[in-house]
């Protein structure tokens, strides 16, 4: 075992230590279906389908507004509004993995009220979210606080309803008898779908938080030859949480897929030719989802 593995492992002990002297993540919901309703805020740049899923919320009494990130595997706060918001903070260090690994405290919101749901002592990672460049910075959503999968993990079921824009936390979970379920949790940290295409199945997470889907440097090793061969080099520039990073990718002209019986099309999708934070072939972002009038 490295080095770094056991200060992992030594962090994670005191994180969980903490956090043990707390209920955590208390769940006060009516008996009923909960509906949040949420916003596609125009993006940084105003280009064409550069959305971000916003809601409405209190913290501890205050308003705020949050990202809905199924990207994300963990609750986010950024420095500021940890302070502004009054909330716990607990004297151990986090370590979040963005462009770079930011590090931080766990804090816990004493009361999260989104839409009629109510939760208690939910813990959030505190950093900086900036990419610590200040020209960048300004062309960046506002990203005050950010909920992601551990949020969605304690709801157990959260409906993405983009014909009325709305999530939809049910009172029961969903059964559907006609279709086995094609998504599925890796650790509780990210969501993915099988998709079908013309080359076989891959699998794609579910990232509302991006505004475009991509395909990985996983995908790009299977099918380079091809890839090299009909689609364009180029590049981008990635900004997030710790830095900013630019990578060479390919373009690739069309993507289709199947989702069960529902066909997709992606234009202009970007390959990435080197490793990132995800493991599975790519991510549908909102250019994808929101070809869907639900997602369950």
């Amino acid at each position: 075992m490295k080095c770094g593995d056991n200060i992992l492992i030594l962090n994670l002990y005191n994180q969980y230590y903490e956090l043990s002297k707390y209920e955590i993540n208390v769940i006060n919901k009516p008996n009923k279906d909960v509906i949040i309703p949420f916003d596609l805020e125009q993006n940084w740049n105003e280009l064409p389908g550069e959305f971000a899923m916003m809601i409405d919320a209190t913290v501890n009494g205050k308003p705020i507004r949050i990202l809905f990130d199924t990207g994300a595997s963990v609750n986010v706060v950024n420095k500021n509004s940890f302070e502004n918001l009054c909330m716990n903070g607990l004297p151990v260090q986090s370590f979040v993995k963005g462009i770079d690994v930011q590090n931080g405290i766990i804090a816990l919101a004493q009361e999260l009220v989104i839409g009629d749901l109510k939760m208690n002592n939910v813990p959030f990672h505190v950093i900086d979210i900036s990419s610590g460049v200040d020209s960048i910075d300004k062309l960046m959503p506002k990203m005050d606080m950010i909920i992601g999968v551990e949020w969605i993990n304690q709801m157990q079921e959260v409906q993405i309803d983009f014909k009325h824009n709305q999530l939809i936390v049910p009172q029961k979970l969903s059964k559907n008898k006609h279709c086995m379920p094609n998504m599925f949790g890796f650790n509780k940290t990210s969501y993915g779908v099988e998709v079908e295409t013309s080359k076989g199945n891959v699998i794609l997470d579910l990232d509302t938080g991006s505004a475009f889907s991509n395909l990985s440097h996983k995908y790009y090793e299977k099918f380079k030859d091809e890839i090299k061969d009909k689609c364009c080099l180029d590049s981008i520039g990635i900004a997030g949480a710790g830095g900013v990073k630019r990578m060479k990718i390919y373009r690739l002209p069309q993507f289709d897929f199947k989702i069960s019986k529902n066909n997709f099309l992606l234009e202009n999708i970007a390959v990435e030719t080197e490793q990132s934070l995800f493991a599975n072939d790519g991510i549908l972002g909102l250019d994808a989802l929101m070809q869907c009038d639900k997602i369950i």
